[in-house]
Protein backbone atom coordinates (compact mmCIF):
# COMPACT_ATOMS: atom_id res chain seq x y z
CA UNK A 1 0.00 0.00 0.00
CA UNK A 2 2.86 2.41 0.84
CA UNK A 3 4.52 1.74 -2.53
CA UNK A 4 1.19 2.36 -4.30
CA UNK A 5 0.78 5.73 -2.59
CA UNK A 6 4.37 6.68 -3.47
CA UNK A 7 3.80 5.68 -7.11
CA UNK A 8 0.57 7.70 -7.21
CA UNK A 9 2.40 10.67 -5.72
CA UNK A 10 5.10 10.36 -8.39
CA UNK A 11 2.45 10.35 -11.12
CA UNK A 12 0.96 13.57 -9.73
CA UNK A 13 4.45 15.02 -9.38
CA UNK A 14 5.16 14.27 -13.05
CA UNK A 15 1.85 15.93 -13.95
CA UNK A 16 3.08 18.99 -11.96
CA UNK A 17 0.21 18.59 -9.50
CA UNK A 18 2.42 18.99 -6.45
CA UNK A 19 -0.39 19.53 -3.91
CA UNK A 20 -1.93 16.15 -4.80
CA UNK A 21 1.52 14.53 -4.85
CA UNK A 22 2.25 15.74 -1.31
CA UNK A 23 -1.10 14.35 -0.07
CA UNK A 24 -0.15 10.86 -1.28
CA UNK A 25 3.44 11.13 -0.01
CA UNK A 26 2.07 12.08 3.42
CA UNK A 27 -0.31 9.07 3.33
CA UNK A 28 2.65 6.81 2.50
CA UNK A 29 4.57 8.21 5.48
CA UNK A 30 1.61 7.79 7.84
CA UNK A 31 1.00 4.17 6.85
CA UNK A 32 4.68 3.23 7.08
CA UNK A 33 4.72 4.71 10.60
CA UNK A 34 1.56 2.77 11.54
CA UNK A 35 2.90 -0.57 10.33
CA UNK A 36 6.32 0.33 11.80
CA UNK A 37 8.19 -0.47 8.60
CA UNK A 38 11.52 1.38 8.66
CA UNK A 39 12.56 0.67 5.07
CA UNK A 40 9.18 1.74 3.65
CA UNK A 41 9.38 4.93 5.68
CA UNK A 42 12.89 5.64 4.34
CA UNK A 43 11.69 4.88 0.80
CA UNK A 44 8.80 7.34 1.20
CA UNK A 45 11.10 10.05 2.56
CA UNK A 46 13.67 9.73 -0.24
CA UNK A 47 10.89 9.73 -2.85
CA UNK A 48 9.25 12.89 -1.55
CA UNK A 49 12.37 14.88 -0.66
CA UNK A 50 12.95 16.55 -4.00
CA UNK A 51 9.39 17.87 -4.26
CA UNK A 52 9.54 19.26 -0.73
CA UNK A 53 12.89 20.92 -1.48
CA UNK A 54 11.51 22.53 -4.65
CA UNK A 55 8.59 23.91 -2.64
CA UNK A 56 10.97 25.37 -0.04
CA UNK A 57 10.09 22.82 2.66
CA UNK A 58 13.72 22.11 3.54
CA UNK A 59 13.08 22.09 7.30
CA UNK A 60 10.34 19.48 6.88
CA UNK A 61 12.48 17.21 4.71
CA UNK A 62 15.54 17.47 6.99
CA UNK A 63 13.35 16.53 9.96
CA UNK A 64 11.89 13.53 8.07
CA UNK A 65 15.34 12.38 6.94
CA UNK A 66 16.62 12.38 10.53
CA UNK A 67 13.49 10.49 11.63
CA UNK A 68 14.19 7.90 8.91
CA UNK A 69 17.87 7.66 9.91
CA UNK A 70 16.83 7.01 13.53
CA UNK A 71 14.48 4.25 12.38
CA UNK A 72 17.25 2.67 10.27
CA UNK A 73 19.87 2.77 13.02
CA UNK A 74 20.00 -1.02 13.35
CA UNK A 75 19.36 -1.84 9.68
CA UNK A 76 22.28 -3.90 8.33
CA UNK A 77 21.86 -2.59 4.76
CA UNK A 78 23.70 0.77 4.57
CA UNK A 79 22.23 1.66 1.17
CA UNK A 80 19.04 3.15 2.65
CA UNK A 81 21.10 5.34 5.00
CA UNK A 82 23.36 6.45 2.15
CA UNK A 83 20.37 7.51 0.05
CA UNK A 84 19.15 9.58 2.98
CA UNK A 85 22.60 11.13 3.51
CA UNK A 86 22.64 11.97 -0.20
CA UNK A 87 19.25 13.71 0.10
CA UNK A 88 20.56 15.66 3.12
CA UNK A 89 23.58 16.76 1.09
CA UNK A 90 21.28 17.94 -1.72
CA UNK A 91 19.23 20.06 0.68
CA UNK A 92 22.39 21.64 2.12
CA UNK A 93 23.74 22.24 -1.37
CA UNK A 94 20.54 24.13 -2.24
CA UNK A 95 20.88 26.15 0.97
CA UNK A 96 24.57 26.79 0.12
CA UNK A 97 25.66 25.28 3.45
CA UNK A 98 28.42 23.48 1.59
CA UNK A 99 30.39 22.19 4.59
CA UNK A 100 27.34 20.24 5.79
CA UNK A 101 26.66 18.99 2.26
CA UNK A 102 30.27 17.79 1.96
CA UNK A 103 30.09 16.12 5.38
CA UNK A 104 27.20 13.86 4.30
CA UNK A 105 28.81 13.10 0.93
CA UNK A 106 32.05 12.08 2.68
CA UNK A 107 30.12 9.63 4.88
CA UNK A 108 28.82 7.96 1.70
CA UNK A 109 32.27 7.97 0.09
CA UNK A 110 33.90 6.44 3.18
CA UNK A 111 31.27 3.74 3.68
CA UNK A 112 30.00 2.79 0.20
CA UNK A 113 31.04 0.06 -2.13
CA UNK A 114 30.75 0.38 -5.93
CA UNK A 115 27.19 1.54 -6.67
CA UNK A 116 25.31 4.46 -8.19
CA UNK A 117 24.98 6.37 -4.93
CA UNK A 118 28.79 6.36 -4.51
CA UNK A 119 29.25 7.66 -8.07
CA UNK A 120 26.59 10.32 -7.45
CA UNK A 121 28.33 11.37 -4.21
CA UNK A 122 31.64 11.98 -6.02
CA UNK A 123 29.77 13.92 -8.72
CA UNK A 124 27.96 16.07 -6.15
CA UNK A 125 31.19 16.72 -4.23
CA UNK A 126 32.87 17.75 -7.48
CA UNK A 127 30.02 20.12 -8.35
CA UNK A 128 30.21 21.77 -4.91
CA UNK A 129 33.96 22.27 -5.36
CA UNK A 130 33.28 23.65 -8.83
CA UNK A 131 30.84 26.18 -7.33
CA UNK A 132 33.53 27.12 -4.82
CA UNK A 133 36.05 27.58 -7.69
CA UNK A 134 38.22 24.73 -6.35
CA UNK A 135 38.69 23.44 -9.87
CA UNK A 136 41.50 20.91 -9.33
CA UNK A 137 39.63 19.15 -6.52
CA UNK A 138 36.42 19.34 -8.53
CA UNK A 139 38.04 17.75 -11.58
CA UNK A 140 39.52 14.94 -9.47
CA UNK A 141 36.13 14.02 -7.99
CA UNK A 142 34.26 14.35 -11.30
CA UNK A 143 36.80 12.00 -12.92
CA UNK A 144 36.31 9.46 -10.10
CA UNK A 145 32.56 9.69 -10.66
CA UNK A 146 33.00 9.19 -14.42
CA UNK A 147 35.18 6.12 -13.79
CA UNK A 148 32.59 4.63 -11.41
CA UNK A 149 29.72 5.20 -13.85
CA UNK A 150 31.78 3.51 -16.59
CA UNK A 151 32.42 0.51 -14.30
CA UNK A 152 28.69 0.38 -13.57
CA UNK A 153 28.00 0.54 -17.34
CA UNK A 154 25.73 3.53 -16.68
CA UNK A 155 26.02 5.28 -20.03
CA UNK A 156 23.46 8.00 -19.26
CA UNK A 157 25.28 9.28 -16.16
CA UNK A 158 28.69 8.78 -17.77
CA UNK A 159 27.52 11.18 -20.52
CA UNK A 160 26.41 13.69 -17.88
CA UNK A 161 29.84 13.46 -16.26
CA UNK A 162 31.58 14.08 -19.59
CA UNK A 163 29.48 17.24 -20.01
CA UNK A 164 30.32 18.37 -16.44
CA UNK A 165 34.05 17.79 -16.92
CA UNK A 166 33.93 19.58 -20.26
CA UNK A 167 32.19 22.54 -18.60
CA UNK A 168 34.90 22.66 -15.95
CA UNK A 169 37.62 22.83 -18.63
CA UNK A 170 35.63 25.52 -20.43
CA UNK A 171 35.58 27.57 -17.22
CA UNK A 172 39.37 27.23 -17.07
CA UNK A 173 39.73 28.35 -20.69
CA UNK A 174 41.00 24.88 -21.73
CA UNK A 175 38.90 24.71 -24.88
CA UNK A 176 40.63 21.73 -26.51
CA UNK A 177 39.99 19.61 -23.41
CA UNK A 178 36.41 20.91 -23.32
CA UNK A 179 35.93 19.81 -26.90
CA UNK A 180 37.44 16.38 -26.20
CA UNK A 181 35.03 15.62 -23.33
CA UNK A 182 31.98 17.00 -25.12
CA UNK A 183 32.76 15.03 -28.31
CA UNK A 184 33.13 11.83 -26.26
CA UNK A 185 29.80 12.56 -24.57
CA UNK A 186 28.12 13.10 -27.93
CA UNK A 187 29.62 9.87 -29.31
CA UNK A 188 28.42 7.91 -26.28
CA UNK A 189 24.90 9.28 -26.73
CA UNK A 190 25.08 8.33 -30.42
CA UNK A 191 26.13 4.77 -29.57
CA UNK A 192 23.22 4.46 -27.15
CA UNK A 193 20.79 5.76 -29.78
CA UNK A 194 22.06 3.35 -32.42
CA UNK A 195 21.73 0.38 -30.05
CA UNK A 196 18.23 1.44 -28.96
Amino acid sequence: LVSSYVKLAMVYENLTKSDSALVFYDKALDISREVDNDTLFAYSVTSMSQLNSIRGNQDKIVSLIFEALDKLENNPDPQFKHKLYYKLSEVHRELKTFDKAKHYLEIIINESKLNNILAAAYNSLGLIQYQQKKYKKAKKNLLVSLDLYRKLKDNYNACSMLVNIGALHYQLGEYEKTKKYWIEGKERIGKKDRKG
